[in-house]
């Protein structure tokens, strides 16, 4: 596996990918990819929830030398990055108000799970970069 590129309209369609990628990741990987699974599940549904999922959201996976790159961009209107992130970032610092919000969980685990994350300006493009240590 070098790299993967999918464009899907829903969840069911998703669930396939998934099984997929997981067990590509599996076979290559040297690490524990249990985190990496919840940061690219996350990145998912936020744009299966928030996105345009009718108009297809584009998830491209690279394994690199020493890194895995996932690209996840939706069609939807995006969101104010900065302000998720700051809410986030929050819960680091204790703030246990965060627990009971409906939202900003998910960013919060990506960023613990990843060593990158990266949205454009509108919200609706992220980068996730982990990095890893290949079999062999």
């Amino acid at each position: 596996m070098n790299g993967y590129h999918y464009l899907f309209y829903g969840s069911e369609e998703y669930k396939e990918i998934r099984q997929e990628i997981k067990q590509s990741l599996k076979n290559l990987l040297s690490e524990d990819i249990f985190a990496l699974e919840i940061a690219l599940n996350e990145a998912v549904n936020n744009a299966l929830n928030y996105g345009c999922p009718e108009k297809g959201i584009f998830l491209k996976i690279e394994l690199l030398t020493r890194k895995i790159m996932i690209r996840i961009k939706d069609n939807g209107d995006g969101f104010c990055v900065a302000e998720k992130v700051k809410d986030a970032n929050s819960y680091k610092r204790g703030n246990s108000e965060f627990l009971w919000k409906e939202s900003g969980r998910g960013l919060f685990l990506i960023q613990e799970y990843v060593d990158i994350m990266r949205y454009n300006k509108r919200g609706n493009d992220l980068l996730l970069v982990k990095f890893i240590k290949r079999r062999g």
